[in-house]
């Protein structure tokens, strides 16, 4: 391909980001979760996107993927209970949450989200504790609001970073694998503060 031509896909790719940025996000959350919000968060320091459009679609986006996730409860614990592994850290999980919250399981839903690597025994959690679709999507939404209060702006001042290494990086191709890779340093290093003590 020659420079011509790659000049032509890069721009292409750029125009298809801007234009379906909600989409992408959306799905991104759904699927990913925080290494598309710090990623996106990182783009729009980079002005690719809109800070409001990032917080507007990782929110509906986590929101519809937790309460599927709350419906499928049963079929996951059945997952997990099979799972020596996974059962041991469920059971862990489950004690640590009944101290913290005693009689309002929903409660948790309000700073479970920081823990990264807690998010679906968390939601399986809340539906064993008979937590009602309505009272654990009000819960989540205010937990989810939280957590992006938080995530956004470090993805921002990340991007922020990126950006002020060199002018080369500002270019959304170098970008965005950067900010990716940013994403994951940050999620693993919150893996090591935080997330030993819920399931240790």
């Amino acid at each position: 391909m020659n420079v011509g031509a790659f000049s032509l896909v890069q721009a292409a790719g750029v125009s298809w980001m801007t234009s379906y940025h909600s989409w992408i996000i959306l799905a991104g959350t759904f699927v990913f979760g925080d290494s598309i919000v710090l990623a996106a968060s990182g783009l729009a320091a980079h002005g690719q996107w809109s800070v409001g459009s990032v917080i507007l679609w990782s929110f509906l986006g986590t929101l519809i993927s937790d309460t599927m996730w709350f419906k499928l409860a049963d079929r996951t614990l059945q997952k997990i209970m099979s799972d020596p592994t996974r059962e041991a850290a469920f059971v862990r999980m489950t004690a640590r949450m009944d101290r913290w919250v005693g009689e309002s399981p929903h409660r948790g839903l309000l700073f479970v989200k920081f823990l990264w690597g807690t998010r679906t025994l968390s939601i399986v959690y809340m539906a064993s504790r008979e937590v009602s679709t309505l009272t654990f999507m009000l819960f989540d939404a205010i937990g989810t609001l939280l957590w992006l209060a938080v995530l956004v702006p470090i993805g921002f001042l990340a991007g922020q970073g990126v950006a002020n290494l060199s002018a080369d990086l500002t270019r959304l191709e170098y970008a965005l694998p950067i900010l990716l890779v940013l994403a994951i340093v940050l999620k693993r290093g919150r893996t090591w503060i935080l997330n030993r003590r819920v399931l240790a």
